[in-house]
């Protein structure tokens, strides 16, 4: 349990005070020296059943996940058989919620790779996840963020792929379900953007099945859990066909904060200052120094949301 927890340390990218990481290589060095093969005993080892076995069986699958970081170390996780070990043990352990939150998160590592997300997409794998969305959409933000995490990945460029899910699994509503049942949790909203498009990208004929799901609702209410979700919502509800438009929202004289009318156009009120005639100037310099002392002083605030 201890060098599970320890590999798992050292390969995280989680200290904030460095502007850089070097937990890329650390990962790099630990599959290198056979952290691979060594964790994954450990999870056959410690299968659960015991508290002692559990905390141990997590913290190697903690540690996996994070060596499973490259394209290359999820090629050796695959050939070393984690892969077929996740389906399984998420097979034994349907009703162990700590155990498969972890186990999603390293399946939603791996299927980063072609090769492994085509594989999973047939050999049962599937069914897990999506069974796993069902039994913890209400109870688990974070398994429903995994699942769908995977599920993006899976159909990203893999029409065939998206095909299974949305049309053989019905994955596509249960995505829509879980964005649904967790309004607030910004991450599985934006994986949430990205599987519905990623659905849809190459095949079209699932656009009006999702949205009777009540896709377009979802983006929309995706889009406002977070700044960062806009980008990709706005994309998914271009791709299902709808006419979204990001608003922009200033921050007036009085600093309330006001809808933008529109794009910023020369000869704006915003742009007051704004001179279409060139002329030459000798004060260049203490012209530059008076702009620079103006701009540390005001703050401009900008907004995004879908319209």
């Amino acid at each position: 349990q201890a060098a599970g927890s320890a590999v798992a340390a050292l390969c995280a990218a989680d200290d904030v005070r460095s502007a850089t990481s070097c937990t890329f290589d650390a990962a790099r060095l630990a599959v290198d020296a056979g952290g691979v093969h060594a964790l994954l005993a450990a999870v056959a080892a410690f299968p659960g059943g015991g508290e002692n076995e559990d905390d141990a069986g997590l913290e190697a699958l903690d540690a996996l996940r994070q060596l499973a970081k490259s394209d290359a170390a999820v090629k050796r996780i695959r050939e070393a058989g984690g892969a077929k070990a996740c389906r399984d043990a998420l097979k034994a352990n349907r009703s162990d919620q700590n155990r498969c939150r972890r186990l999603c998160g390293l399946l939603r590592n791996l299927a980063n790779n072609d090769d492994a997300k085509d594989a999973m997409c047939v050999d049962g794998t599937l069914e897990e996840l999506l069974g796993c969305l069902e039994r913890f959409m209400d109870a688990d933000a974070i398994v429903c963020e995994h699942v769908v995490a995977a599920l993006a990945m899976m159909a990203l460029r893999r029409p065939k792929n998206g095909t299974l899910i949305v049309e053989g699994r019905n994955g596509g509503a249960l995505v829509v379900h879980a964005m649904g049942r967790h309004p607030r949790h910004a991450p599985l909203q934006r994986q949430g953007a990205l599987a519905l498009r990623n659905f849809v990208a190459r095949s079209p004929e699932f656009t009006q099945p999702l949205l009777d799901a009540g896709a377009e609702h979802a983006l929309r209410q995706a889009a406002g859990t977070s700044q960062a979700n806009v980008d990709v919502a706005y994309a998914a509800l271009r791709d299902l066909g709808i006419d979204a438009k990001i608003a922009t929202f200033d921050v007036d004289a009085s600093g309330a904060v006001v809808a933008a009318s529109g794009p910023a156009r020369f000869g704006d009120k915003a742009n007051a200052n704004f001179k279409p005639v060139f002329d030459e100037s000798e004060d260049v310099h203490s012209r530059i120094c008076d702009v620079d002392a103006l701009t540390d002083q005001q703050t401009k605030l900008e907004e995004f949301s879908l319209m």
